[in-house]
């Protein structure tokens, strides 16, 4: 599975980078047929968010915090 972490206004810590990553990687388990998945750390003055897009065998799956 590839997995793209990027971050909108900050700079994604490395520790975060591999919590993510060893996370996400626990996700073949339970899904069969994921390609990528791709996380968007954002922040706007007091607001933080996340964005999480899974492609996995010709569906999207996508949360937002």
């Amino acid at each position: 599975m590839r997995i793209q972490i990027t971050g909108r206004g900050i700079e994604v810590p490395d520790d975060v980078v591999s919590y993510a990553e060893e996370k996400f990687g626990k996700l073949d388990k339970y899904f069969n047929g994921i390609q990528s998945a791709q996380v968007i750390f954002s922040s706007q003055k007091t607001n933080r968010s996340c964005e999480v897009t899974i492609h996995a065998s010709g569906k999207i799956i996508r949360a937002e915090n």
